[in-house]
């Protein structure tokens, strides 16, 4: 009888424990279906304005009455063409240049996201004007509003809002976020070794 009690006890044991298994199992994998899940769907994105650019009244067509290849929607339909990695790096000023004009449906963006470029300048002290010129002349390429949102939400995700980053857990976001495109990644790393000194205070985003 006494054997028998044991025997459930432990049995009880083990089948709570495979449940709490279970259940923390999606907890464990959810940053890396979250992970993977954003990857897919910028590169879904890619594909879909990599296509619209090619049909019957988009970019493409609009391209002979602007000059042709050479002209500006011949230039940024090429650039809108290439794959991520491809895409010219520039200042963010040169891109506005790029994309005016388009209605916010093809967009600069900041290499090393505007927020954090912000948060860096107050966390180093510096004015509004030297705010506003690191802004300007920050590394950025050309995306379409989808694409650019995809990688804004992926850098979202790697350092989310409300904590504190040092140098060394921004940069590992950074790599993350933009693993597959090491240019980008070069130039973000490029730009904080330039801005941020090494042992400086933690960065609150």
């Amino acid at each position: 009888m006494h054997s028998s009690t044991t025997f459930r006890i432990r049995a009880a044991f083990v089948t709570i424990a495979v449940i709490a298994f279970w259940h923390a199992t999606p907890a464990l994998t959810q940053p890396a279906t979250e992970r993977a899940e954003l990857e897919s769907r910028c590169e879904e994105e890619h594909a879909t304005a990599r296509l619209e650019k090619t049909t019957e009244g988009g970019f493409a067509g609009m391209s002979s009455a602007l000059g042709g290849d050479e002209g500006p929607i011949g230039r940024l339909n090429k650039i809108l063409q290439s794959n991520f990695n491809d895409r010219d790096i520039t200042s963010y000023a040169e891109g506005l240049k790029t994309v005016s004009g388009f209605n916010r449906t093809i967009q600069a963006h900041h290499i090393v996201e505007q927020r954090h470029i912000k948060m860096l300048g107050k966390l180093l002290g510096w004015d509004k004007e030297r705010v506003q010129k690191e802004l300007r002349e920050s590394p950025a390429v050309i995306l379409t509003a989808a694409e650019h949102e995809c990688f804004s939400n992926e850098l979202d995700f790697e350092l989310p809002k409300g904590h504190e980053y040092d140098r060394s857990a921004v940069e590992e976001a950074y790599s993350k976020a933009y693993a597959n495109e090491p240019n980008w990644y070069k130039a973000a790393k490029d730009y904080l070794d330039k801005t941020w000194p090494p042992g400086a205070s933690p960065l609150s985003l």
